[in-house]
């Protein structure tokens, strides 16, 4: 059996227990590992094979000859490794990624790095008021809770409580589909007055449109079709919004998601934040949270003072 024959396999057994999302993942990887090392036997695969696979995807290029950005290629490598520690398990070999470098490029990926400060934040929502009153509500939910968008386009009127100021987040919408949350837990996250009032307005303005609200029905759902709002209307939304507030930069729900994590960092514990937003490791975390240009200014500032002081103190000397 080849690699290509054990990668088929176990595609196919995957695609019954995980999200269509991940299996595309899955097989992206896959197609990648077979182009490099498919003809090979799978219980002859060894550590140098994988090695020189990793190697091998950092000279890899674009259409275009440009390198693939560092996050891209980590991302097809850690799938990849997934499925080669299954390869081994099952065929009772030595572990062919262990002590694997993962590939490295000298291009960082820029996608979704940059977070907005609390200042454009306000003017993109304050946008959003006025561009999109009908989806001004849904935005502020992603803003104001560091929810993911599937699981905004999921929510249902059961999920929502203003009295108690707390929505229960157990679903995920994605390509078609309601499913479990990314990370299978369902949590609860905590909302403000002011959000709970705007749910209260727009669970009006839903039912004013001949739409259901209550039980099961979708609490943000397509104003067209009365289904779940597609992703790309709120991208739209979004992008529109952020060029009337003059937001300098590219805005998508997740760099919603990565302010709500750098701004409330500072102010609350680790575990209030992780639980609100739904990641399993504060690593995660984490990696979600980018500081501030004026935290940076003040690292600089703090950086001059001391070269400062350490001039001060030499000359009193």
């Amino acid at each position: 059996m080849s690699v290509t024959d054990y990668a088929t396999r176990w595609l196919e057994a995957k695609g019954a227990t995980i999200r269509p999302t991940t299996l595309e993942e899955y097989a992206r990887a896959a197609e990648w590992l077979c182009r490099y090392t498919g003809r090979t036997e799978a219980r002859e695969l060894r550590r140098w094979h994988v090695q020189s696979f990793s190697t091998w995807l950092e000279g890899q290029r674009r259409p275009d000859g440009r390198a693939y950005a560092e996050s891209t290629i980590q991302t097809i490598f850690r799938a990849a490794r997934t499925m080669l520690r299954d390869l081994a398990a099952d065929l009772d070999i030595d572990d062919p990624t262990r002590r694997v470098t993962p590939p490295h490029s000298e291009v960082k990926s820029v996608r979704e790095l940059e977070t907005l400060s609390a200042e454009q934040l306000d003017r993109l929502l304050v946008a959003v008021d006025g561009l999109y009153p009908q989806w001004a509500c849904a935005v502020r939910t992603l803003a104001l809770t560091g929810m993911r968008l599937g699981e905004m386009r999921a929510l249902r009127w059961q999920d929502v409580d203003t009295a108690k100021r707390m929505l229960h987040i157990a679903r995920s919408a994605s390509r078609g589909r309601i499913q479990a949350t990314k990370t299978g837990d369902p949590r609860d996250a905590g909302i403000g007055d002011d959000l709970a009032a705007r749910i209260d307005a727009h669970r009006l303005a839903v039912a004013a449109a001949d739409m259901p609200v209550f039980g099961p029905a979708l609490v943000f759902p397509s104003w067209q079709t009365h289904g779940t709002v597609s992703t790309n209307m709120i991208h739209d939304v979004l992008t529109n919004a952020a060029a009337a507030a003059r937001v300098d930069q590219g805005v998508g729900p997740q760099v919603l998601r990565r302010t709500y994590v750098t701004l409330m960092g500072p102010l609350v514990g680790p575990l209030p934040l992780r639980d609100q937003v739904g990641h399993t490791t504060e690593a995660m975390t984490a990696r979600y949270t980018r500081s501030t240009m004026d935290t940076r200014r003040a690292v600089g500032a703090i950086a001059e003072g001391l070269v400062t002081s350490a001039r001060a103190a030499s000359s009193a000397e």
